[in-house]
């Protein structure tokens, strides 16, 4: 791959990462939230977290570490289907809003104290306090009560109010996936299910896609695949490949760009924006930048 091509396909991503700040300038004042937990929320925060993941990438590709950015790209990925998810599906939404706040912070206790031991328990006292207030509104909301009564509900809340190891256990039944101790995904679902569920919802093979182009060579980067890792130079197998392998550029470039692009029109929709030219013109400015 030449200088050129690199250049030109950095500044592709760029022009994308320029289109969604300029779209979050022009339109906050369109965007308001109801609350912190609303799905409008979740999705703009996941749209900030896309966007700086894919700047983020972008400073790397400049570095011609073309796999480096692809393992940035996974988070972009992330950010992306599972802000799709959250707007149609309002129980994903809310394990989303409830899981670091409460088991999430249960488990970074529970992690600490394994490797501090000795500390001082006083001194977590205001964290167990805060996660404990925070599974109990998540108990709550989450509909785990027990109870066919309000007194009985009344009665139940108490009881886990006053136990924190039956408020956990009672809590963790909402993340099957979760065990005390071991930090999981706050989303029961696969990766590859998520992005198949939003293809379907949208009509599209979009995420799937991605998801073989991008989220996948990723992960092999990501754990030290040895046929990516491992590489020895052609011309002499005495010497590992030390230097960057630009190779997969525009690869990574195409597939962070779309998800980019994916991220704003969903925001485009939710918000009302009005937008679909100038997305749909920015889209196809992006795919000629590349060719």
């Amino acid at each position: 791959m030449s200088t050129d091509e690199r250049t030109r396909a950095v500044a592709a991503l760029d022009a994308i990462l320029d289109f969604g700040k300029q779209l979050a300038q022009d339109h906050q004042r369109r965007m308001p939230v109801s609350s912190s937990d609303s799905a409008e929320a979740v999705i703009l925060t996941l749209f900030a977290a896309a966007h700086r993941s894919a700047g983020a990438a972008a400073e790397l590709l400049r570095r011609k570490w073309a796999d480096e950015a692809q393992v940035i790209g996974r988070s972009v990925f992330e950010h992306v289907v599972y802000a799709y998810l959250v707007s149609h599906d309002d129980r994903q939404r809310r394990l989303f809003v409830h899981y670091g706040a409460s088991l999430g912070r249960w488990d970074e206790i529970d992690a600490y104290l394994r490797v501090f031991p000795d500390t001082d328990q006083s001194l977590l006292a205001a964290a167990r306090s805060q996660a404990h207030q925070a599974s109990l509104r998540a108990v709550e909301d989450l509909g785990l009560i027990h109870g066919d009564t309000e007194q009985a509900r009344k009665a139940d809340l108490r009881y886990l109010a006053d136990g924190p190891e039956a408020l956990y256990t009672r809590l963790n039944t909402a993340y099957p996936k979760h065990h005390r101790g071991r930090v999981r995904a706050w989303c029961a679902k696969s990766l590859y299910d998520v992005a198949r569920e939003v293809d379907q919802g949208r009509g599209t093979p979009t995420f799937l896609t991605l998801y073989r182009l991008l989220y996948a060579n990723a992960s092999r980067v990501a754990h030290s695949d040895p046929s990516i890792v491992g590489l020895v130079r052609t011309d002499d197998p005495t010497t590992l490949l030390m230097g960057p392998d630009p190779s997969w550029t525009v690869p990574a470039v195409t597939a962070i760009g779309q998800l980019l692009v994916g991220i704003d029109e969903l925001v485009n929709e939710v918000f009302q924006l009005d937008l679909d030219k100038r997305l749909a013109d920015a889209a196809a400015a992006f795919q000629a930048s590349l060719s």
